[in-house]
């Protein structure tokens, strides 16, 4: 009998705001702050009426049979929250027409609220005109209105109305308005419908800003010691604006071979003008792509959602350098600003601290005397190291084993000429760690990388990049905390620092926590909006939770720009053996094979494919086609596929593998509360028969958040399971908690 309910209700979200940035820093904050909140939250909801729908990470969702009764709830909330410790969070109301499932709910009008509530300033309220007309008859409740606004997937605009009075957020009517507009991607209805295709910098600007207060200030209030800043001075501040530039890769009117010097300056300006902290400057790797591009700016600037787009030239002849740089306005592709800088070579430094000087005048930001100091910085005064430096960088970021041994030669080159360019440093410690973890060089390789970091971070403690590849390097040892550590000191030096933001979506990926995984990995994505390494972990946890329409969407989209991307074919080899599209997946094992024909992946996925099909004769012959894989990263799947496949051919090889494999997961030294840990595990009893003890593996990687179900029940290596109860049962229970999760990345995701 069917549990589903409609009725009209309604419907409250709220959230906590600069939760995520304490949960950074301080889990046991957090905790505390999330508890207070629920606390209140549930002591007003049941005494207006209301019900508790769901607690989702640092927010709620409730419904209420009266709408004046959730405002009433709402406002008591807020104004309790006020109290010490004080916390900020938003609020969005709307009343409509649900569908109640057990203790789930469905509807338009839930998907107005959590669009509400995403664009609710600090400490506000927002309510819907539905709402606001119940309130007609409570003239002690007052309003604002703010105008109709059209939100995402919501056909009808939404007329909004902010909530006023004591304890309440109270910015002007200017500030709200600014604040909904750039929120959500609205469009605002003034006569007609006008699209507006900006984001939301100025509310995520400023909800860095007021997250970063409220994360100080509760330390303060849940600590001893007097209070520096009063609260209400983070609740009540209208951020400085974010503009957004995009700084394509400058032209080579050299020679061919000069190519990586005009892609240098390139990088170099644009980390330059990374350190204006006013300024949120799309990563290198997501503009390279636009490479020789023959798209318009007008384009590029809707496809990166920029504001500005500085483009040039380079022109090195002899000893001479010539730039010419402009600044376009992205909207209207109007020119703003030009200039032609003729150098020697040897004042290269000091011309890229001055194009970023200009462009800050251009945009009339006013730099301080510390970020004018830091854009006047060198790396060397040796400019034939810079040249080696430059080179270095270009074949490091091909990811190839071959160009990062081309890339760790070109950086220690440099460094011969000029110990102390730190930005060599950093390159040379970034290059010795994908060496060591994906390559060949293993566990003692990550120490010497370490040293490298160190030397760059003590040569300049100001150098974003120093701290990321001190990062990963901790990140490759499993040393997890210290890893984060490092990449939140990366981003506190230059907060567009992509790789960094990306690398923690990761640190939360090997927890299992995939929600806080999908919210920094969506903010690498924010950070670099084509950046197909990004892409690709987002369309890995999309995977994970079973969205896979959004994954294959991520990937078909880098693929675009980068054809022979061959982890995009990777990924949507796997996602689509998954769905059991077995074709497609044989597809894409080919492709791996023209992206990457060195790595032998075509053969190990074709492999899998004749495994899944029973053909372990030819799924044998397959595998030997494959050279081994080398380095502590590996495709365990393939290669423990190789062994399950010679154990049910009866060939004792199988296991001789596995005790290999076994010492391989020894010295990958994988903490034991990641869920990769119990999952190779399960994977290596699988291979030997051992069903039991690879279903006490397999619940224990569930129980630490291993939920990847589609993933395992594709997997021709569990083939011997599926006639198990218990494997359903781990599975079943691995499902609810998916469920979840899968929930709370769809409400994120609308947002």
């Amino acid at each position: 009998m069917s549990t589903r309910k409609r009725q009209l209700a309604a419907i409250v979200f709220t959230d906590i705001v600069g939760y995520s940035a304490i949960m950074n820093a301080d889990e046991d904050l957090a905790r505390r702050i999330r508890e207070r909140h629920r606390s209140v939250f549930h002591e007003y909801t049941q005494k207006h009426g209301g019900r508790i729908i769901q607690y989702y990470g640092d927010g709620t969702l409730s419904i209420f049979h009266s709408s004046v009764e959730a405002v009433e709830s709402c406002i008591a909330i807020q104004q309790a929250l006020q109290e010490e410790p004080k916390i900020l969070i938003r609020i969005g109301i709307h009343t409509g027409d649900i569908i109640l499932d057990q203790e789930e709910i469905y509807g338009d009008g839930v998907n107005v609220a959590a669009r509400m509530e995403s664009a609710c300033l600090p400490g506000g309220i927002l309510i819907s005109a539905k709402v606001r007309d119940d309130l007609k008859n409570h003239p002690e409740i007052r309003c604002m209105s703010l105008g109709k606004h059209h939100f995402k997937n919501i056909a009808e605009p939404v007329e909004l109305f902010a909530v006023t009075g004591k304890g309440l957020a109270s910015p002007p009517l200017s500030a709200w308005q600014e604040a909904v507009r750039k929120a959500k991607k609205v469009d605002t209805e003034a006569g007609k419908t006008v699209r507006i295709r900006r984001t939301n910098r100025m509310l995520i600007g400023g909800l860095a800003i007021v997250g970063a207060f409220s994360l100080l200030l509760s330390v303060l209030y849940f600590t001893k010691g007097p209070a520096p800043l009063r609260y209400e001075a983070a609740q009540n501040t209208v951020p400085e604006k974010t503009v957004s530039l995009a700084v394509l890769p400058f032209a080579n009117f050299s020679e061919e071979e000069n190519e990586y010097f005009s892609d240098g300056i390139t990088e170099d300006i644009l980390t330059l003008l990374s350190k204006i902290k006013s300024v949120h400057v799309i990563s290198r790797t997501t503009v390279m792509g636009y490479k020789n591009t023959k798209k318009s700016l007008l384009e590029i600037g809707e496809e990166l959602d920029a504001d500005y787009i500085l483009e040039g030239s380079v022109r090195r002849q002899d000893d001479q350098v010539r730039i010419v740089a402009q600044l376009i306005d992205a909207r209207t592709d109007k020119h703003l600003w030009a200039q032609t800088y003729d150098r020697e070579i040897t004042q290269i430094f000091e011309v890229q601290s001055q194009v970023a000087l200009d462009i800050a005048t251009a945009l009339k930001m006013q730099l301080s005397p510390a970020q004018q100091a830091e854009l006047g910085k060198k790396g060397t005064a040796n400019v034939e190291a810079y040249d080696l430096f430059l080179q270095g960088r270009k074949y490091y970021f091909e990811y190839t084993p071959t160009d990062n041994e081309a890339a760790i030669q070109l950086f220690t080159n440099a460094l011969a000429l000029d110990s102390l360019f730190a930005p060599a440093w950093a390159g040379l410690g970034d290059a010795l760690a994908q060496k060591a973890y994906r390559y060949d060089m293993g566990r003692a390789g990550l120490d010497s990388a370490m040293s490298v970091c160190l030397r760059a971070i003590e040569l300049d403690p100001q150098l974003s990049d120093a701290y990321k590849a001190k990062g990963l390097v901790l990140h490759y040892q499993e040393k997890n905390d210290e890893a984060m550590d490092a990449y939140l000191e990366a981003l506190e030096h230059n907060p567009s620092n992509g790789m960094a933001t990306l690398n923690i979506s990761s640190l939360y990926l090997a927890k299992g926590e995939m929600v806080n995984a999908f919210r920094w990995a969506k903010k690498a994505l924010e950070l670099n909006p084509k950046d197909r390494w990004t892409q690709e972990s987002l369309a890995g946890i999309y995977a994970g939770l079973g969205l896979y329409d959004e994954a294959i969407e991520l990937m078909e989209d880098a693929l675009r720009m980068n054809p022979d991307f061959s982890a995009a074919h990777h990924k949507l080899f796997y996602i689509y053996l998954e769905l059991g599209n077995l074709e497609k997946a044989a597809y894409y094992a080919r492709q791996c094979g023209v992206a990457a024909p060195e790595s032998g992946c075509e053969s190990r996925y074709l492999a899998l494919l004749e495994l899944s099909k029973g053909n372990l004769k030819e799924a044998k012959t397959l595998f030997e086609e494959a050279p081994p894989q080398k380095g502590l990263k590996i495709d365990w799947e393939a290669e423990v596929g190789y062994a399950f496949t010679l154990r049910k051919l009866g060939n004792p090889k199988a296991y001789e593998l596995v005790k290999g494999f076994r010492q391989r997961l020894t010295d990958l030294k994988i903490r034991k509360d990641n869920p990769e840990y119990y999952y190779f595990q399960c994977l290596l009893e699988a291979a030997l028969g051992n069903n039991d003890k690879a279903l006490d593996f397999l619940q224990q990687a569930s129980a630490y958040n291993w939920l990847y179900i589609g993933s395992i029940q594709a997997n021709p290596i569990f083939s011997d399971l599926r006639t198990n109860p218990r494997f359903f049962e781990i599975l079943q229970a691995a499902k609810v908690k998916m469920d979840r999760m899968r929930r709370e990345v769809e409400l994120l995701d609308e947002r």
